[in-house]
């Protein structure tokens, strides 16, 4: 059996030990960049949800909150009537971007 001191003067083992290294830190930052994209699209996203809402001709919507994560834009706050949560529904699918709406708005 191999002593300790053995195995640290072999080459293959530091090899092994570094391309391990490598592959791990390369997979780490794969994901972090990944996860950053993810974070600035999803705050585009919400970023123009609010606006479209903001603007809209028929209602505005000041009680109305948005948050997105990986697409899914969830809509909160109150409106007025029925009418208004849906036509904030039907805004909001039609923002680039938006994967899917949950609406969670309530009337006053």
């Amino acid at each position: 059996m191999k002593s300790f001191i053995d195995t640290l003067q072999n080459k293959n083992y530091w090899l092994a030990l570094g391309l391990a290294s490598a592959f791990f830190v390369a997979g780490c930052e794969r994901d972090r960049a990944r996860g950053t994209a993810a974070y600035v699209d999803d705050r585009d996203i919400s970023s123009h949800v609010e606006k479209a809402l903001h603007t809209d001709n028929a209602y505005n919507y000041p009680d109305v909150k948005v948050a997105t994560a990986d697409g899914t834009v969830q809509l909160s706050g109150f409106v007025d009537n029925s009418n208004q949560k849906d036509r904030a529904m039907e805004i909001t699918k039609n923002i680039t971007g938006v994967k899917k709406v949950e609406n969670k708005i309530a009337l006053k």
